[in-house]
């Protein structure tokens, strides 16, 4: 017999339960980030039931997911991409526990890991040869002066604000690139111009990579940076 008095979205997962899932994806070596939830109708409702939602995640950039489904009992089944050696989708017909759903999430991560996903080295590497900033090499290692550092620290909070704006980031992506921001803002203390030229783009590969960026958007992360930091860059030497 049916449940009664639930809403469509009460078959979701709960705030700690997702909080496992996230503690699965750092076991496994994954990053995070590259993750995100989503909602879609269920594919376990019976006839004359009504159809509810369920919780998917998926693996950003790729047609890879696990979508936790469950029946009006609140048994757990899945469905997943890749679900098999071969990459295939299944929904799995036997009834699980909670545990067991975890179970078979870890093991979803492990196949994902063999899988050929999306290689963002890759990507990243063509865009890092076309945007070596030119007569970096020439550039002194000396401190930057007072104005420098403080013009510098006015340029990286405009550019939080353009990376904010232009990709629409909130909640832990948001927070992933305020720290590394901060981080370039430490660094700027302590290196000098040359240094610090390396220490800012090695943040914002880390951010391509934590935010797991298509080529397009990369692009235009690396002409935020420019933009920001055109009169730094393009400091002579002293």
């Amino acid at each position: 017999m049916m449940i009664k008095n639930k809403s469509i979205r009460d078959y979701l997962l709960l705030t700690t339960q997702k909080n496992q899932i996230l503690e699965c994806i750092r076991d496994a070596g994954l990053i995070p980030l590259n993750f995100k939830w989503a909602e879609e109708n269920t594919e376990h409702a019976h006839q004359g039931e009504k159809v509810y939602l369920v919780s998917i995640v998926r693996y950003l950039n790729s047609d890879f997911y696990f979508k936790f489904e469950r029946d009006t009992f609140d048994k757990y089944y899945y469905k997943s991409h890749p679900s098999t050696r071969y990459i295939d989708e299944v929904l799995k017909s036997r009834k699980y526990d909670w545990e067991y759903a975890i179970f078979h999430f870890r093991e979803w991560l492990s196949r994902l890991k063999e899988q050929e996903v999306p290689d963002l080295w890759e990507q990243l590497q063509k865009y890092a040869q076309q945007e070596t900033f030119i007569g970096t090499a020439e550039i002194s290692n000396t401190p930057f002066t007072i104005p420098e550092f403080e013009s510098i620290i006015s340029s990286l909070d405009r550019l939080y604000a353009q990376i904010e704006k232009n990709f629409n980031l909130e909640g832990e992506q948001l927070a992933f690139v305020k720290r590394e921001i901060e981080y370039l803002k430490e660094a700027t203390k302590r290196q000098g111009r040359r240094d610090w030229i390396h220490t800012s783009i090695g943040v914002i590969i880390s951010i391509t990579m934590g935010l797991a960026l298509s080529p397009e958007k990369t692009k235009i992360l690396w002409d935020l940076l420019k933009s920001c930091f055109s009169v730094i860059l393009a400091l002579p030497a002293p």
